[in-house]
């Protein structure tokens, strides 16, 4: 009898041991399954299980999904020392601890995040020192958050210069100056022209100057981001002001810009109108890319060119110029608001709105062309209408382009 409950004991203890791990192996595919790309679970292959957590932590954490599950799989893999199993930036110390310390700031875990920040300093990555800075500050531990932002910002790391201007211009710590704080945030601005935070500040940072239209022009960028505040503040008579062009000026790199010498960005002539579609019209994804058309354009072309599809329109990015073709008259004003986005001083570019509608209306076949000029800058209108297909084909170029004869070209 005594050996039959031991026997059952050591069964019952068996079962114990066992069990835990066959659910976790479960979980772990289940999860790589669910969330790792197929292309990506093609690595793990014939590699250690060290492989699937790695993915499976790091790809439920840019999802955001299930963040505790993915500190849980990246703590392990970090410790069961990743990168020499997984052949991938990411899982190298150097970032795999940044990521840590970022889902365990994500966590509200913050001591925790700085240890892994500290971690990810040690190998390597000096830029680190910025989150740290960042959860000081936020957590009120003024001097230490000082000392971390101003020895990042003294080594050139953009992911200081917000918090550390923050300092400055809020006065954090007696070390009140608006002016320095303004500047630093300028310098944000410069590395991340459509960052939502980097636009608001300087939209507060002109209202510091006294400078209405470009206290405008920040805030309204902010504002088609989707920040709360910038929307609020616009219903002010502020938003009476025209900033028409300083976004003019953006798009096209005139001497204040000075677009020109940004040539590191993907699209060095037209990168701001791409960049402000896609962080100001579309943030839903309803425009999807064109990769083939992209592609296929590089390999007989030289100058840049994107183009964007949803239902029947397409939105064409090329040289200094907007393209849209489409069967649908609601896609229309995206022309020109994705162009000036303030269209309040823009009354031309309205006028030819409502005069492509009005000849819409009759549904007759049109071509033409107009001229127009808009704050010293040339620039042609065309429009091309099929009344039997119903496509329309509307053109904002620069002009001095002199590009008519492509037009000839069915749509």
């Amino acid at each position: 009898m005594i050996k039959k409950y031991l026997l059952l004991s050591v069964l019952l203890i068996s079962i114990a041991h066992t069990e835990p791990t066959a659910e976790k192996k479960l979980t772990l595919d289940d999860d790589f399954a669910s969330y790792v790309p197929q292309d990506i679970q093609k690595k793990c292959d014939g590699v250690d299980e060290i492989c699937k957590k790695f993915y499976v932590g790091y790809y439920l954490y840019i999802q955001r999904k299930n963040i505790h599950t993915s500190l849980k799989y990246l703590v392990e893999s970090y410790e069961q020392n990743a990168s020499s199993v997984v052949d991938y930036m990411e899982a190298r110390d150097y970032y795999l601890t940044q990521t840590i310390g970022e889902v365990y700031e994500d966590a509200k875990r913050y001591s925790k995040a700085i240890e892994f920040y500290q971690r990810s300093i040690d190998a390597g990555n000096k830029r680190a020192i910025c989150y740290i800075g960042h959860i000081y500050l936020n957590q009120r531990k003024l001097h230490k958050a000082y000392k971390a932002l101003k020895d990042g910002a003294s080594q050139h790391f953009v992911e200081c210069y917000t918090d550390l201007g923050r300092y400055y211009f809020n006065d954090e710590f007696g070390a009140k100056s608006k002016f320095l704080g303004g500047e630093y945030w300028r310098l944000a601005y410069k590395d991340d022209s459509y960052g939502v935070i980097e636009n608001y500040n300087m939209g507060i940072y002109s209202a510091y100057l006294h400078d209405d239209i470009k206290e405008k022009f920040y805030t309204l960028k902010a504002a088609k981001m989707g920040d709360k505040d910038a929307q609020r503040y616009l219903e002010s008579p502020l938003g009476k002001v025209s900033s028409t062009k300083l976004f003019l000026e953006e798009a096209l790199g005139s001497h204040f810009w000075d677009v020109s010498k940004k040539k590191t960005q993907e699209f060095s002539n037209n990168y701001d109108l791409y960049y402000r579609f896609q962080k100001m019209f579309n943030a839903n994804g309803e425009w999807i890319e064109d990769k083939t058309f992209e592609d296929a354009y590089f390999k007989k072309n030289t100058d840049v060119i994107v183009k964007f599809d949803r239902g029947l329109s397409s939105l064409i990015f090329d040289h200094k110029k907007l393209i849209l073709k489409t069967q649908d008259k609601k896609d229309i004003p995206l022309l020109y608001e994705v162009m000036l986005v303030d269209v309040s001083g823009a009354k031309v570019i309205v006028n030819l709105y409502h005069e492509l509608i009005k000849k819409l209306t009759l549904h007759k076949s049109f071509q033409y062309h107009r001229n127009f000029k808009l704050y010293g800058y040339a620039f042609i209108w065309y429009v091309n209408y099929d009344d039997k297909s119903h496509k329309l084909l509307v053109e904002i170029e620069e002009d001095g382009l002199k590009v008519f004869k492509l037009f000839s070209s069915p749509l």
